[in-house]
């Protein structure tokens, strides 16, 4: 794993800014060298590392997913899966908007032993809230069958998958119905992105390419992360 991420501008960029205190010490962060080290508050389950208590802040996951109050009616009365979310408030935000047929995937979402930590408790809080939305999953083998799901929304998974990014959002296209929307957030913008996108469309797809960068501000001062949204339409003919 590359110690550092390398930062390549190609355009502009929308910002969103976020206090490096309010993340936890994930891979992106350890990246760009924003945090150092371990953060003694990240908790295991199920012998992951996850995320902890300190989660974006709700418009800061809203921004990055380009989600407006349009966006949201929209979804109301929509089978829709939220992937690798953790605990994020988004699952509530949707929920408390009238998206009650929402799922949420993660691999730590089922009965475990948290410690008792402030990210511990908050964990199974969150379980214990929203107990019949969560989905124990894979996003690389997601438990839904083909063409089941109209909107599916991922806010930085795939910056953590390496190599089995594109994989991970081919999985979650293949749930999608036709004309079902997918809006998956955390990609580099370079070459490899471009062949995947270019990839899709011929597969039928319509996609589109945001390019955002996030914020970190901390002791050592402000880091900016340059990433992608991609806002897939399933094509009809698959």
């Amino acid at each position: 794993m590359l110690n550092r991420l390398i930062i390549l501008l190609f355009g502009l960029y929308a910002v969103s800014s976020v206090d490096a205190a309010q993340i936890p010490c994930w891979k992106l962060i350890w990246e760009t060298g924003a945090v150092h080290g371990e953060d003694p508050e990240l908790v295991y389950a199920n012998g992951l590392k996850v995320t902890g208590a300190r989660q974006y802040p709700l418009e800061t996951v809203l921004f990055d997913l380009d989600i407006d109050s349009n966006v949201m009616a929209s979804v109301a009365e929509a089978d829709g899966l939220l992937v690798g979310e953790g605990f994020s408030p988004l699952l509530e935000h949707v929920v408390a908007n009238g998206g009650v047929r929402i799922r949420a995937v993660d691999l730590w979402y089922e009965e475990v032993s948290f410690p008792d930590t402030i990210d511990g408790l908050a964990m199974k809080a969150y379980i214990d809230r929203n107990r019949g939305y969560l989905v124990k999953g894979n996003a690389l083998e997601l438990p839904f069958a083909d063409n089941s799901q109209d909107y599916l929304w991922s806010h930085l998974l795939v910056n953590n998958l390496d190599d089995d990014s594109q994989r991970a959002t081919e999985e979650m296209v293949r749930v999608l119905r036709p004309n079902g929307e997918g809006r998956v957030f955390g990609f580099r913008y370079d070459f490899g992105l471009q062949v995947f996108i270019r990839k899709l469309r011929n597969q039928g797809h319509e996609v589109r390419d945001l390019r955002k960068t996030i914020v970190l501000h901390n002791v050592e001062g402000t880091i900016e992360i340059p990433l992608v949204l991609l806002i897939i339409r399933k094509g009809v003919a698959q």
